[in-house]
């Protein structure tokens, strides 16, 4: 979720409130922007600079679904999307996180809501199953984001719906292709593009 007007008014007076302090620090800036701290994450910096981007200009397309994937008695290990990083965060006495994790403690990215690792479909299907029967009636082969790639029984193999990465894409078999020494295109491994024409010069070996 994107900062509301009302939302950068209270950064904006909350800043008002430092004017004339002797000490600025880190820890001031996280407090005044919202970004939540942590005593693990040496890379929080991070947050707090994608925090302010977002203050000053959002970028509207960028948010972030987290996802319980491991739940303990001291601690939960969450999944956020945007990052496809995992962060383990230590529970209370009261078994409630001792952070609230709104926002992806990696990015500083919104945290829209949580999401469930291949959920099922109010008819029994996965996900796997509705998006393999989609890329079969649209005439795609798989999945790619352009270094991973996968289809088949492999597909989604990570277990992850990454909507802001992962692509229909068009499976071309370089590796049955005559002209697989000579070209310049592949690194002599099959190639996923989700350009349908990213080849036509393919000959079955």
């Amino acid at each position: 979720m994107m900062p509301t007007n009302d939302e950068r008014s209270e950064v904006a007076e909350r800043l008002w409130t430092h004017i004339g302090k002797p000490l600025f620090t880190g820890q001031d800036i996280e407090d005044i922007i919202g970004v939540q701290r942590s005593d693990f994450d040496v890379i929080l910096a991070d947050a707090s600079y994608r925090r302010l981007a977002d203050l000053i200009e959002p970028e509207p397309e960028r948010t972030c679904v987290r996802t319980l994937v491991k739940s303990g008695s001291v601690y939960d290990v969450w999944h956020f999307d945007c990052c496809d990083r995992e962060y383990a965060e230590n529970k209370t006495d009261a078994g409630a996180t001792e952070l609230p994790l709104d926002v992806c403690p990696f990015c500083g990215t919104s945290v829209l809501g949580e999401g469930e690792m291949l959920s099922m479909g109010k008819d029994g299907a996965t996900v796997v199953d509705m998006v393999a029967e989609w890329l079969e009636d649209n005439d795609f082969d798989g999945l790619t984001d352009g270094r991973c790639s996968c289809s088949g029984s492999n597909l989604m193999h990570c277990g992850l719906v990454r909507s802001r990465r992962c692509s229909a894409a068009h499976l071309f078999p370089c590796t049955r292709c005559t002209n697989l020494t000579t070209c310049d295109r592949t690194t002599g491994a099959d190639v996923y593009s989700t350009d349908a024409d990213w080849c036509g010069e393919f000959e079955e070996a």
